[in-house]
């Protein structure tokens, strides 16, 4: 940019496909794997301080939010908005990957599930 070099010693450097160069190939849990998943967790014992059915509920929000793990790990119990008509949880912008407050709807289901388990944990 400064033009002190007579030529760009980096112009024959391309930046590298990330399709062609894939590390992890990433796929969609489909149905049956997903049932198959909660089945198995549900009856494994506690492990990180969860139980086997916590865990699957911590899975079922994962799926339904597309939350990664650090943005799981930051939810409180004040994140979860599990009343009304859209049940919702807020990802505050500091725990983002784009550093921008999220509001992940989630099914009823999953709501009902998760204020009972709430209300388990804060008593």
């Amino acid at each position: 940019r400064t033009h002190k070099l007579p030529f760009d010693p980096l112009s024959s450097i391309r930046k590298p496909s990330p399709q062609a160069d894939r590390r992890k190939q990433r796929r969609m849990l489909l149905p049956a794997e997903w049932e198959w998943l909660q089945m198995r967790t549900e009856q494994q014992p506690t492990r990180y301080g969860l139980s086997g059915p916590e865990r699957a509920i911590l899975y079922e929000l994962a799926i339904q939010t597309g939350l990664r793990s650090a943005e799981l790990r930051s939810l409180r119990p004040s994140n979860f908005h599990l009343d009304g008509d859209s049940p919702f949880v807020v990802c505050q912008a500091k725990s983002t990957k784009n550093r921008k407050t999220c509001r992940q709807f989630i099914q009823p289901q999953l709501a009902i599930k998760l204020r009972r388990l709430l209300s388990q944990k804060t008593t």
